[in-house]
């Protein structure tokens, strides 16, 4: 790839990836001194000290015939800055003791003396004791000219800038007005390197996902990640949902290898919300590879899934008064999970909102064909051994598919738009029931951009894979999750039926006050009912409930609009009105001791117990449901 950037060239770029391929632009782990110039002398115009930089370190020149070492082999390459024009740093580059090369920015409030040696020193760079040479390597970082005049932006995200794609390992892929450099950056950082060559990936790894839906799906996530904010796509996520070994594991294995090793690769989400955050913005604009939801404590796992769908931080107070700028970020999460979401916060006596439910959807790890989540072994004897080889191969092939794949993605910008278009219409067309609620159809439409990512790897010829492959993984992957949440009707309406049901499968006996009809009206039996919910009365078509508006309010309704409640319990035939439609009847009642007395109560039909009322609905009459979220 050309240079238009004019980067430094005292760093010599390797062809890390498959031969014949553009080299990117920008900082990357591979890069290695260049003793091309050298030795050469610099002076500070500042104070007027000189100083010589060869190939053993730097010197101060105390004078024409006294040379002071002052550290190992470090370059001061550019002068950068932040997006906000502050926070001004010297990008260098410097060679440790076992001759690894490392390039960071050090902020220039930081060269303070200890602070800056320090830093070098934890990367390995030999530093000179003595105050008086620790002072001139001071004066020397902060004063040395830069060998290149580029001004670097540097940045607290990866992803696109403009129309350069940065990592967090240095890389620039694209070209725009500004070289920028990831802030945080660690040249170590190996998660984004390459083994082999993409024809090798291919070859090992994508062509043993055909005829696997869970699969295709799941390496199509990895070239979606990017395409989120160019479309201005909602982020969020999909966890794989199934019993232990049935490849769970394996689908985010290889959907991590279309970026790098999965090894390297692959998070765990045993973090805490602070560091999710920061897990996150180290993954903007990339997939974000998840295994086991089970290792995060379930009072939090709601939250979280809000929260890294929502691609937004916290707020939080700088040492100053004033606020801190929140992090912000775009990705798309592949998870896996013996649980599902609503499962697992139960555990922590959570309850799922549809909000999180859409954003982190579950899919049902096992495809149907009695393999787990597999359909096609591709010749070996089962799963697996299988699953073994596609963790094999994915671990000895990965990192190559990425970089072309963005690469045509910057070629075709201005297609991507009305292909979204496109196959968001033919989706919808051909998986989308009629009667889906917007929730179903959001989801539809994530789909369909992970459908459309893996078409355009496929026609860039990344995958091997026939045309319409990822489309129709993506559909088959949709069906199966509106089975799995219960049809296409708003999550809510479910939830609220599911709790109404739940209130009296729970409480039916051992709350509700059982009525005797007699001649002359209905009678209670003479009982002690502790926190007493109402009355329950047998009729021709089963029990009836008569519960008391409080607990109906407090309960029944819990963390949802009573309005809302109401509306869905008498749409389903769950809920009596009266003659003028009016959901609160007024009865008589026995209380005990043979009293009568009226009061306005809610009457549950015998529906409440029938699992019918969970597949009653209709888009039309619940789109005005809305949800009450807890403080």
């Amino acid at each position: 790839m050309n240079n238009p950037n004019n980067l430094p060239m005292v760093i010599e770029q390797q062809d890390f990836c498959e031969a014949g391929s553009p080299a990117s632009q920008g900082f990357n782990s591979e890069t290695r001194f260049s003793e091309e110039g050298l030795p050469k002398t610099v002076k500070s115009d500042l104070t007027g000290d000189e100083f010589e930089i060869n190939a053993q370190g730097v010197y101060w020149l105390e004078n024409p015939k006294k040379k002071v070492p002052l550290c190992g082999p470090l370059r001061v390459i550019a002068d950068a800055r932040d997006q906000d024009y502050k926070n001004w740093a010297r990008v260098i580059i410097l060679k440790n003791k076992e001759g690894i090369t490392h390039i960071f920015p050090i902020r220039m409030d930081q060269v303070d003396g200890e602070t800056a040696i320090k830093d070098l020193r934890s990367h390995g760079l030999t530093v000179t004791n003595g105050y008086r040479a620790k002072e001139k390597l001071v004066i020397f970082l902060q004063e040395c000219p830069a060998e290149e005049s580029i001004l670097i932006r540097l940045t607290d995200k990866t992803g696109w800038h403009e129309n350069s794609f940065v990592l967090r390992n240095g890389e620039s892929i694209g070209s725009s007005k500004e070289t920028y450099l990831f802030e945080n950056l660690k040249t170590t950082d190996s998660a984004f390197s390459c083994r082999g060559g993409l024809v090798e990936w291919k070859d090992n790894v994508a062509k043993l996902c055909q005829g696997n839906s869970r699969l295709i799906f799941a390496v199509s996530m990895a070239f979606a990640a990017p395409l989120l904010t160019r479309l201005e796509a909602e982020g969020g996520g999909f966890n794989l949902v199934g019993d232990s070994s049935t490849g769970k594991s394996t689908a985010v294995f290889v959907a991590a290898s279309v970026c790098g090793p999965p090894g390297k690769y692959v998070e765990s989400w045993r973090a805490t919300a602070n560091g999710l955050e920061l897990m996150a913005l180290k993954h903007n604009d990339v997939l974000m590879a998840l295994d086991e939801m089970g290792e995060m404590a379930p009072q939090e796992i709601g939250g979280a899934a809000y929260m890294l769908a929502n691609g937004q931080g916290k707020q939080r107070m700088k040492s100053t008064i004033g606020l801190r700028e929140r992090y912000t970020w775009k990705i798309l999460i592949i998870s896996s999970g013996e649980l599902t979401l609503a499962d697992h916060m139960l555990e922590g006596g959570k309850k799922t909102r549809a909000g999180q439910e859409v954003r982190l959807a579950d899919i049902p790890a096992d495809a149907g064909c009695n393999l787990g989540l597999f359909e096609n072994l591709h010749g070996e004897a089962n799963g697996a051994e299988f699953a073994n080889l596609l963790k094999e191969n994915a671990s000895r092939y990965c990192g190559t598919a990425f970089r072309p794949f963005i690469e045509g993605a910057i070629e075709h910008f201005d297609d991507l738009q009305q292909a979204y278009k496109d196959i968001k219409k033919q989706f919808h067309k051909e998986y989308l029931p009629t009667d889906a609620s917007s929730q179903v159809s959001r989801q539809a439409d994530r789909m369909a951009l992970v459908a459309l990512a893996g078409e355009i790897a496929t026609s860039l010829e990344i995958t091997g894979w026939d045309k319409g492959t990822p489309l129709e993984a993506a559909g088959r992957c949709f069906l199966d999750w509106v089975d799995m949440r219960g049809g296409s009707d708003r999550q809510e309406v479910t939830q609220i039926i599911r709790q109404a049901c739940h209130f009296i499968e729970s409480f039916g006996d051992s709350r509700f006050v059982p009525m005797i009809k007699k001649p002359n009206g209905w009678t209670a039996m003479d009982k002690v009912m502790p926190q007493r919910a109402g009355y329950k009365r047998e009729t021709d078509t089963g029990f009836e409930y008569l519960v008391m508006p409080q607990v109906f309010n407090n309960e029944i309704c819990k963390g949802y609009n009573r309005q809302s409640v109401i509306k869905v319990l008498v749409d389903n035939g769950m809920l009596q009105t009266d003659a003028k439609g009016k959901p609160q009847i007024a009865c008589r009642l026995p209380e005990i001791g043979n009293k009568i007395t009226v009061k306005k109560m809610y009457i549950l039909t015998s529906k409440v117990l029938s699992d019918e009322v969970l597949i009653v609905g209709n888009f039309d009459k619940v789109t005005a449901v809305t949800e009450v979220t807890p403080l």
